[in-house]
């Protein structure tokens, strides 16, 4: 049974690409360009999040700071950061934590999205 995913990235055509992809095979997506607005879209939802999909580097709140703040309340939610920066520096400076979060380098195909989405959903 495909589950929900709030997809965050402040690049709008990217984040449109993949929230259409995505519930193109059912999944139900919320989508925002920025963490205050993923927590707000989060908060009006009152639904459990299965999957957080975020990029890892916008203005205001980055996407390490935004699960955090969600995993507060979404405690069994999976996340998998996108980046476009090498997975070697996101490990560098310590961005992925000891709770599983993913990590998925940009760009990536559809193909890679759906393989990746069903998986982690699957662990």
């Amino acid at each position: 049974m495909p589950g929900k995913i709030l997809v965050v990235d402040d690049e709008k055509d990217l984040c449109d690409l993949v929230a259409k992809t995505l519930a193109q095979l059912g999944y139900k997506v919320i989508q925002a360009n920025s963490g205050d607005e993923a927590i707000a879209k989060a908060d009006v939802h009152n639904e459990k999040i299965d999957l957080l999909f975020t990029d890892m580097v916008m203005p205001g709140m980055n996407g390490s700071e935004l699960a955090r703040r969600l995993g507060a309340t979404q405690s069994k939610m999976k996340v998998l950061y996108m980046s476009g920066y090498p997975a070697d520096v996101v490990e560098e400076h310590g961005v992925l934590t000891d709770r599983g979060d993913h990590f998925m380098q940009k760009p990536f195909n559809p193909d890679q999205l759906i393989n990746r989405v069903r998986m982690i959903l699957k662990e």
